[in-house]
């Protein structure tokens, strides 16, 4: 797949998913406080949603380093999926420790 293309689909699906969350977030409010427990598979879809885009970020960001012929092939997408990894594992830490 050419990057433009691909860069393309993934900013179009990141900006999709993040105005959604803001509707999604704006109607389900209650005096600006939202009750997780009852929104609770609602979140998990949207930070399910929200790690896709994350992933798409990585390939892209993979893809920028590797100029070959401006194609993504699978070593792309491996260190796509790296950089989204290092990146999750990096959030989680600083949230715990």
């Amino acid at each position: 797949m050419k990057k433009s293309t691909f860069s393309k689909i993934a900013w179009s699906y990141i900006t999709l998913v993040s105005v959604a969350l803001v509707i999604y977030l704006f109607k389900v409010q209650e005096n600006g406080y939202i009750n997780p427990v009852g929104q609770k598979d609602n979140i998990l879809w949207f930070i399910i949603l929200l790690a896709v885009g994350l992933v798409l970020l990585g390939v892209m960001m993979a893809a920028t380093k590797t100029d070959k012929e401006g194609r993504i092939d699978s070593k792309t997408i491996l260190g796509g999926l790296v950089i989204a990894c290092f990146f999750l594992v990096w959030r989680v830490g600083m949230v715990i420790f």
